[in-house]
């Protein structure tokens, strides 16, 4: 369940504030840059080399101020993240049952 608590809160961070930021005007860009540097470092420490691929993906149109494309970005994220998901699952359950 550890991949749970790295990525989970993070992706609905970013969710809640894209939606907010999208609001907003003009956007709040230092909170978009705060949550993409925790997924970036959350799916760095997993070692889920293709999630971080897309995160990082996602920072570098960040950083060159795309923000038209930041929201397209963050829906790869999510549908990478909903994959991993699925992929760790049974890791976690096998984790879960080793420790009772």
């Amino acid at each position: 369940d550890s991949h749970k608590y790295i990525c989970y809160p993070c992706i609905n961070a970013f969710c809640a504030c894209l939606f907010l930021c999208r609001e907003k005007c003009p956007m709040d860009m230092r909170t978009i840059e705060r949550v993409i540097m925790k997924l970036k470092g959350g799916s760095a420490s997993m070692g889920a080399g293709r999630f971080n691929a897309i995160v990082n993906e996602m920072c570098n149109v960040f950083k060159r101020g795309e923000t038209d494309r930041l929201y397209d970005e963050f829906q790869r994220v999510k549908a990478e993240h909903a994959l991993l998901k699925t992929q760790l699952e049974p890791y976690a359950e096998l984790l879960h049952m080793l420790r009772d």
